[in-house]
């Protein structure tokens, strides 16, 4: 090739390159115009508060762009992914931002506190920890880091360097409510004083919901379960997308021994902005206590995503797997600071028949913070050493309140035989005794302690063996129709012994399958008895007689059955077949008759005197009603229709 061919090829290669690194250029210049001109359009959404239509053009863009970003572009689109899901309130965006990216949340002290104590909440303690020390000294918003501050040497038993903190300072305005609340909450052994700090928080701040939750914790620690209810659920209604208000309406539920609305709590709150929390205490739930029909969304990133993909991929025959928790992402930690799972592995080893392995778990407690069902516990360590060492329990093994103020009369045969101090089984009922050193002990206990899917899974395929006690069978088929439904109950009662009270049960089942003649052969000879289940079969004979248009045989079975006949149930029936008849005035004398102890009752009289306008009467009524019945919300709005009357306003 000649000099002067080879010059010009060279000439042309470089130009050829020139373009080629001058197009490139070109293609990234357009690429990054493109990318600002999204992330401004995202931006004028967010200014324009369509939040909805920022979020979806913030992850669109994340998804195609998943490679490629420079780490100014990523920083920015981190900070402006923060803003919107900050101002959508989405916490569980903001969880996944921070454990991935954990300085992302500085300069957004919002969105830190939100996050703060939502994994406060979790239990997610040592994420907490790093989080507060970053905002340690920079903070803007005093009063709520020290309100955070306050509560976590409160939830580690430092009640006194609590108060110390919280007295410490005052804030203007609305800031001190908070402060306000919780000393008073503390304080809570002074009734007075409380009283006087809640007043104080009320004034700094009327609208707050906040102060509805305080309220109902007071109310609770002073013993007025039914009234704390009313203001755990005024709070939530108030401010129905705070996941931390849902969370403690749940948990008052399950301290109440009322586990079916702790898991409906849970559950109706669970969406794509709450954080993982809700659904990792829902499942557990439904796995020991309740199940749910259909299966929940899809939960969002966050620290105990992983513990919930767990508990989704168990089968239903077990309670844990230690293979598969060992792949779990950061299951050492979840396994020491969530308590579900030492439950779940303590139900494992009884499913197991590790009886001894069980007891050391108890004995151990390898989890951090208090009990929540130190009952249970306690009852299940004296049952343990029975049947393992054969050791009767002393006064000190039963160390703990009650949890729940009605409770199955096992546990009450349990305490009792604890705190008798006698160092033998006479006080323990033989048949009590026979149960617990039995197949179905550990059934049987978690059964009464309300956790029915645990027990259900422990009795196993054989529920209730040869000489189980009737208690007992009641409790399986019991749980069978809650769980399972009432064709699964009544299958298993066609196998037992047949004894009134189980009688009584069958024939609920079979009303509730829609075979009422069966119902009533099996209730009619039950239905003259002198005693409970006498009473409640006359009762739902005469309801069903009632239903279908037979005043006649209704009122033949009140009749017929001396304790239905005398009780507020037989005037509601009575006053029911009046109505039925146009007889406003027998009905109303036979209300007025149970007025005392019916809510039925109480309800037609208040309602009849609304209906005249004698507001005076209806309003007696009523608030006679609340004192009785103070957590039935429908009495809470009656009042407020009454006001409303009372000035004249529409009801």
């Amino acid at each position: 090739m000649s000099r002067r061919r080879l010059l010009t090829v060279l000439v042309i290669l470089l130009a050829v390159g020139v373009l080629g690194v001058g197009a490139d250029a070109w293609r990234r210049h357009i690429i990054a115009a493109q990318r600002e001109k999204v992330r401004a359009d995202v931006e004028q959404l967010l200014a324009r508060n369509r939040l909805r239509e920022a979020r979806a053009g913030v992850q669109l863009f994340l998804r195609q762009n998943a490679r490629g970003l420079s780490a100014a572009e990523q920083a920015a689109w981190t900070q402006l992914d923060v803003r919107v899901s900050e101002a959508l309130r989405d916490v569980a965006r903001l969880i996944w931002l921070y454990d991935r990216q954990p300085r992302c949340l500085d300069g957004h002290e919002e969105a830190a506190l939100t996050v703060l104590r939502a994994l406060a909440t979790a239990g997610a303690n040592p994420a907490a920890e790093r989080l507060r020390a970053q905002w340690r000294g920079r903070e803007r918003r005093t009063a709520l880091w020290l309100c955070y501050d306050a509560d976590r040497l409160a939830a580690a038993g430092q009640r006194d360097e609590a108060i110390t903190l919280l007295e410490g300072r005052t804030f203007a305005g609305t800031e001190d409510c908070a402060r306000l609340m919780r000393l008073a909450l503390l304080r809570r052994d002074d009734p007075a004083q409380a009283a006087a700090l809640l007043q104080r928080a009320f004034a700094a701040d009327p609208r707050n919901p906040d102060l509805r939750t305080f309220r109902g914790q007071l109310l609770e620690a002073a013993g007025q379960a039914g009234l704390a209810r009313v203001e755990y659920v005024a709070a939530l209604v108030a401010k129905p997308g705070d996941p931390l208000l849902r969370d403690q309406l749940a948990e008052f539920y399950l301290r109440t021994a009322r586990i079916a609305e702790a898991v409906q709590t849970w559950r109706d709150g669970l969406g794509p902005e709450m954080p993982d929390f809700l659904w990792f205490k829902s499942l557990f739930w439904e796995r020991v206590a309740l199940p749910r029909p259909g299966s929940a969304p899809a939960c969002p990133p966050g620290p105990l995503e992983p513990a919930v993909n767990f508990l989704r991929q168990l089968p239903p025959s077990r309670f844990f797997d230690a293979t598969a928790f060992a792949s779990v992402r950061d299951g050492a930690r979840l396994a020491a600071s969530r308590q579900e799972f030492f439950w779940l592995q303590l139900l494992q080893d009884l499913a197991d028949g590790r009886e001894a392995a069980a007891l050391e778990r108890l004995e151990t407690r390898g989890y951090r913070g208090p009990a929540w069902d130190p009952e249970l516990e306690s009852i299940l360590r004296i049952v343990l050493k029975f049947r393992l060492q054969q050791r009767t329990p002393a006064p000190g093994d039963f160390a703990v309140q009650p949890r729940a103020e009605s409770r199955h009369f096992l546990f009450d045969q349990i305490e009792r035989w604890a705190r008798s101090a006698v160092e033998d089984t006479s006080t323990l009922p033989a048949e009590t005794k026979d149960f617990l050193t039995g197949p179905q002990a550990f059934a049987g206990i978690f059964l009464a302690a309300g956790w029915v899917e645990a027990g259900l899974g422990l009795a196993g395929d054989r529920p209730a063996p040869a000489g189980a006690p009737e208690w007992y069978r009641f409790a399986v088929a019991q749980g069978l129709r809650l769980n399972r439904g009432p064709a699964e109950a009544l299958a298993f009662l066609q196998d037992q012994p047949p004894s009134p009270l189980l009688d009584l049960v069958r024939g609920e089942l079979l009303f509730a399958l829609r075979r009422a003649p069966e119902a009533e052969q099996v209730m009619r000879p039950l239905a003259g008895r002198a005693d409970d289940t006498g009473l409640r079969a006359a009762w739902l004979l005469a309801s069903h007689e009632l239903g279908r248009g037979d005043a006649a045989a209704c009122e033949a079975l009140v009749t017929g059955n001396t304790r239905l006949a005398a009780s507020p149930r037989g005037a509601e029936l009575r006053a029911r077949m009046a109505l039925a008849r146009r007889d406003l005035a027998a009905a109303t004398r036979h209300y007025e008759a149970a007025a005392n102890d019916s809510l039925e009752a109480g309800i037609f009289l208040s309602r009849l005197a609304f209906q005249r306008r004698d507001w005076a009467e209806a309003r007696r009524l009523t608030e006679a009603l609340v004192a009785r019945y103070p957590d039935e919300l429908t009495l809470q709005a009656n009042l407020e229709a009454i006001t409303r009357a009372e000035k004249g306003g529409a009801p």
